[in-house]
């Protein structure tokens, strides 16, 4: 028999999900500040966007760690909560603010001589708070799922 060094232990990837949720929540505090007082880019948007998807490819890599819901209610000092729940509802909270970004950010722009351009073709190069209302709705939703 082969000493067991495959697999990542539950206290690691408890550990792992917990400093990912950290960093995510501070992350998305600090983008809602920011998009709230004043334009963004599209650079800032994919910032966002990789933050976002980094975070969830992470969660869904240690989510099937063997007994990593058990040892991180072990840890937790109340003993109704399902972690299980709360860990689907972050995720959920995350997918969700990837689809807006998703759906409310033109990306696949046209190039077009500028002597062709009129109104319709320009795109802005940045957008005003009013305009990431609904990012800040999303990802304060991520925040809240977070504690």
């Amino acid at each position: 028999m082969a000493f067991p060094a495959s697999g990542i232990l539950p206290v690691k990837a408890f550990d792992e999900v917990r400093q990912t949720a950290i960093v995510l929540r501070q992350t998305c505090v600090n983008y809602i500040a920011t998009s709230a007082s004043q334009n963004i880019g599209y650079s800032f948007l994919q910032a966002i966007l990789f933050a976002l998807n980094r975070a969830n490819d992470k969660f869904d890599q240690l989510k099937t760690t063997p007994g990593l819901a058990e040892y991180a209610k072990a840890q937790t000092s109340d003993p109704g909560l399902d972690v299980a729940a709360e860990f689907t509802a972050m995720q959920s909270a995350i997918s969700n603010a990837i689809a807006w970004l998703e759906a409310n950010i033109i990306t696949d722009v046209m190039l077009k001589h500028p002597s062709d351009w009129d109104s319709a073709d320009i795109v802005a190069g940045g957008f005003t708070p009013a305009q990431t209302g609904g990012l800040r709705t999303s990802l304060q939703s991520v925040v809240d799922s977070i504690s």
